[in-house]
């Protein structure tokens, strides 16, 4: 189960080149960008799935079905595993084609995404923890593009659910 979350995760959280750095409230991106960043921190900080939800794109939301709905509600609780502090920074990047098809054979986009979203903070010194999101702007708004995974990646997901559990 780890592993197969664990590489799609993985997947999500490629480096990004020629970046830009900002504090969130710095961010010289568009209204409508600032507005997703601060919703989806808001929702990560509430641990809540509904709000959640409702940054991500509908298109994305339709391709969850009963056959990998399992799967998806455990890739999206992952969000919020951290509190996000206020004093986080905010790195947006356009997405690199090495970054989407790095997903082929494990999940698909049924948008594709046009930036990613990296949102940081340091806990203590020297310590970096990071949450990236794909998104496109659509009709004025941002929304974040969640990959969906293939039937293949759920069956490998089911079977390490069922698989007996290493002592």
């Amino acid at each position: 189960m780890k592993n197969c979350i664990c590489i799609l995760m993985a997947l999500l959280v490629m480096a990004t080149g020629g970046s830009v750095v900002m504090a969130a409230a710095d961010n010289p991106g568009d209204k409508a960008q600032n507005e997703l960043i601060t919703a989806y921190v808001a929702a990560v900080n509430a641990k809540d799935m509904e709000k959640l939800k409702a940054v991500i794109h509908p298109k994305c939301l339709a391709e969850i079905t009963d056959d990998n709905r399992e799967m998806v509600s455990k890739i999206l609780a992952g969000e919020f595993k951290d509190t996000i502090p206020a004093d986080y920074k905010v790195v947006v990047t356009p997405v690199r084609k090495d970054q989407i098809e790095g997903t082929k054979g494990f999940a698909t986009f049924p948008v594709e995404p046009s930036d990613s979203i990296n949102i940081n903070w340091f806990p203590e010194e020297n310590s970096l923890r990071s949450r990236m999101i794909f998104v496109v702007k659509e009709g004025g708004k941002w929304l974040m593009v969640s990959p969906i995974p293939t039937p293949e990646t759920v069956q490998r997901f089911r079977a390490q659910q069922t698989a007996p559990k290493k002592p």
